[in-house]
Parts: C-alpha cells; sequence; structure tokens
C-alpha cells in the first residue's frame, strides 16, 4: 500500500521488443518505470513514454526542442565536459580559453547621438556616419575597469565628432577625442572606466594610416 501522498511507482523488465508495458496493465494514477533493452523509460498513467536513460548511464533529457549547456538538443544523450567545471566564485585560473567580446553596431542610426550601452557592450562600432555625431553617456550600470572601445568611420565624408565629457562621460587621460573624422578612415577610441570619479577615461586614440 502506497504512503499517503505518494504516487507508487511500478517496475518493469522487459524481454520483448515492446519498450513498454501495456498502458492498461497499470493501475489508474500509477506510475512505471520498464527497463529494455539495456534502456530505462518511464510511462506515466496516460501511456505517455519516456526514454530516461540508455545503456552506460547516459542520461536522455525529454522534450525536443530545448537547448542545454552544451549545445545539444533535449533527447540528445550527454557526455560530461573535459576539465574542471568553472564556478561562478571560485578562483581559478582558465587556460586554452577565448573570450568573445560582446560587439554592438550603431544599427539604423549613422548620425545625431549614439550611446554604447555599458551593460551588454565592449565594443561599440560606430559605423557609416554621414553626419554630425555626438557620443553620449554610456548608459547601463558600468563596472571599475570596465573596458570600452569605440570604433568609428564614416561614409566617405568627413564628419563632426562630438564627446559628453561631463559626469559619466568621457575624460581624455593623455590622449585627444576626435572632433573630425578624415574621409574613410578608421578610428579607435578605448576608454577604462573609473568608478571613483565616475568618467569613462580615454586612454588611447589611434587613426588609420
Amino acid at each position: 500500500m502506497a504512503q499517503a501522498g505518494y504516487t507508487p511507482i511500478s517496475l518493469y523488465h522487459s524481454t520483448t521488443a515492446a519498450a513498454v508495458p501495456v498502458a492498461g496493465n497499470l493501475i489508474p494514477g500509477e506510475l512505471a518505470l520498464n527497463i529494455n533493452d539495456g534502456k530505462l523509460y518511464f510511462e506515466n498513467s496516460s501511456g505517455v513514454v519516456t526514454l530516461l536513460a540508455t545503456a552506460g548511464g547516459s542520461m536522455v533529457y525529454p522534450s525536443a526542442g530545448i537547448a542545454v549547456s552544451t549545445g545539444s538538443a533535449w533527447t540528445t544523450s550527454l557526455t560530461a565536459p573535459s576539465g574542471a567545471v568553472v564556478g561562478t566564485t571560485d578562483t581559478q585560473t582558465l587556460t586554452n580559453k577565448r573570450i568573445d567580446l560582446r560587439i554592438t553596431t550603431n544599427g539604423s542610426t549613422f548620425s545625431g547621438n549614439l550611446a554604447p550601452n555599458g551593460n551588454t557592450t565592449d565594443q561599440y562600432n560606430a559605423a557609416g556616419l554621414n553626419g554630425t555625431t555626438t557620443f553620449q553617456i554610456p548608459t547601463g550600470t558600468a563596472a571599475d575597469g570596465q573596458k570600452l572601445v569605440i570604433r568609428i568611420n564614416d561614409a566617405g565624408s568627413s564628419v563632426a565628432l562630438n564627446w559628453v565629457t561631463t559626469s559619466g562621460g568621457y575624460r581624455v587621460v593623455g590622449a585627444v577625442l576626435p572632433t573630425l573624422t578624415s574621409p574613410s578612415k578608421v578610428y579607435y577610441v578605448a576608454c577604462i572606466y573609473n568608478s571613483a570619479d565616475v568618467f569613462w577615461d580615454v586612454v588611447g586614440v589611434v587613426q588609420q594610416a
């Protein structure tokens, strides 16, 4: 007799080609586990069958179409990754890894006010500028020491560049902010966030030769 509050589970072991026991063999409201050909199946009281594990202990995830951390779809057997698992608060040294920068472009706006989002952007591409452009204070909440690179190029004609230099904006530190582009030349503006002074310190500006 099942304990109150718990649903009984029956265990079947099949020796035939049938993957699961006949649904009619189940007690209404009962659940069943079935072992067949080295595979473990689960059947609910409605006769719906789900593969849980394959031979060798590989777990199988139900419900197709949901992505998992390895990039495999659900219903695909997964193998644990090699090496140590990276923790969110652990002190660890990573080797042979590449970090892909978060790159954002100015989209459909090619002049006027542009403001990189510090929460989602490591490099902001201000591409194809065709008119006077003002770089506004980056949005989001920046962390002390956070890096931001702004890449600038015009649409083939020189354009004027303005920079917000009040608190939260751009402060030059050993660099000079560009105020006019040279046609078809690329510029890089390298910034580091200074939380003590509340500025994006501009530490480097280079122009394509």
